[in-house]
């Protein structure tokens, strides 16, 4: 939302929901096990749709954080959208960001566990034996869409895109890092590319490191990332000022 308000005191206008299942959709997903990336993409392809006829706006610009990244680029090819903005998106298959998320906060044994479940929806199989432990993160509820997400490889989505793109990543981010941003710039050379010091991955800034860092997805009074609300704001009205002079 505050990256929404400060794009609006740049007279940009935008359009944000709560993807289903969560918050407000909750409603249009009764079912987590109905849930995957391809329903996700389907909803992002009707809003611009929806969006692209309303005589309000003028131009489509998707921008998409974290998963929401990968979600835009898929989608990008079958809506109007004229430019596209990464923020904080994995360059790289989620099922090894999650195992590099999984190394060093498991013990060895769960962590075990954990690879071979992941490597079980890899694969394309659901799993039942799932530990208490991790059953937040592998419920038997919840792999279906782990299973079409870990299909999707971020870096050739995004390589595949033809309009101009933004790529956008905090140097603090602990679970998105610099090498996944630039691995989407390799994969689309003429991209943008804008590393923000001190930004982790809510799009605050916050130590790299330690209790701090982890405090700070719970602190509502952190504000936004100053130089995020620039890049963003410049690309767009940038994006903007070109087609007026076509």
């Amino acid at each position: 939302m505050r990256l929404a308000e400060a794009l609006a005191e740049r007279g940009i206008a935008s359009v944000r929901y709560d993807k289903r299942g969560v918050a407000r959709s909750l409603a249009a997903a009764p079912r987590e096990e109905d849930l995957s990336v391809g329903v996700y993409v389907d909803d992002v392809v009707a809003w611009s749709e929806r969006l692209a006829r309303d005589p309000r706006f003028s131009r489509l610009i998707l921008v998409g954080h974290s998963e929401g990244a990968l979600i835009a680029s898929l989608a990008a090819p079958r809506t109007p959208a004229e430019e596209l903005i990464a923020i904080a998106g994995s360059g790289q298959p989620i099922d090894r960001v999650l195992r590099e998320q999984l190394r060093g906060r498991l013990p060895p044994a769960q962590l075990r566990q954990a690879d071979s479940v992941l490597a079980s929806l890899k694969a394309g199989e659901t799993r039942g034996d799932i530990p208490p432990a991790l059953a937040n993160l592998l419920r038997p509820s919840v792999q279906p869409y782990l299973i079409s997400l870990f299909r999707e490889d971020p870096a050739r989505a995004f390589g595949r895109l033809r309009i101009p793109t933004l790529i956008v990543q905090g140097r603090n981010d602990i679970q998105v890092g610099v090498a996944d941003a630039e691995a989407l710039q390799r994969a689309k050379p003429d991209s943008q590319l804008v590393l923000i010091d001190g930004m982790n991955h809510i799009l605050r800034i916050a130590p790299s490191t330690g209790l701090q860092q982890l405090s700070a997805y719970n602190d509502p009074n952190l504000p936004l990332a100053r130089q995020l609300v620039e890049a963003v704001s410049r690309f767009i009205l940038r994006g903007a000022e070109a087609e007026k002079g076509r």
